[in-house]
Parts: structure tokens; sequence; C-alpha cells
């Protein structure tokens, strides 16, 4: 996953902070990510840890993989149509 796919530069930074996390070996937790993230003004205007919460609740299981790949790959090809072609 690359916070490039994401349309919304609020959730570019949620999967910066994420990624990040887990690069470190931290747990990517809501509270975690909240807590890096709560002087965000775009999370603290949406709502900061209820909005990550919401997110976090939204998210695919590991029963729904499939749908969750096939969901990546859409958002994927949503960023490449998105692009400036070079």
């Amino acid at each position: 996953m690359d916070p490039s796919w994401f349309y919304d530069p609020l959730h570019q930074r949620i999967i910066k902070t994420s990624l990040r996390l887990m690069a470190d070996g931290e747990p990517c937790t809501v509270d975690a990510v909240h807590r890096v993230m709560q002087d965000d003004p775009g999370l603290v205007e949406t709502g900061g840890r209820a909005y990550l919460s919401a997110l976090h609740a939204s998210a695919p299981t590991q029963l729904h993989a499939m749908k969750a790949n096939h969901a990546l790959e859409t958002l994927r090809l949503m960023a490449f149509f998105r692009s400036p072609l070079n």
C-alpha cells in the first residue's frame, strides 16, 4: 500500500503514519496513530480519535481478504488514472 494511492491528503498522512509505526516495530492501533497525529489539523477537524475509530471499524477483516485485495487494486488503479501522464 502506498500513501499516494489515496486521494484525500488526510488519508495519505494516516497511511504514512501507520506504515511508519509498523516499520518501527510499534503496534499500529487507533490509539498509536492518534498519539502520533493528535495535532494534525485535518484529523482534529474530522473528529480526531473518533474519526480514526470509524475508519478502523469500516476496514475489511481477514474474512474479507479477497474483497480487500480487489479494493486495494481498485484504489491503485484510481490513483493511476488521476496521475498526469508522462
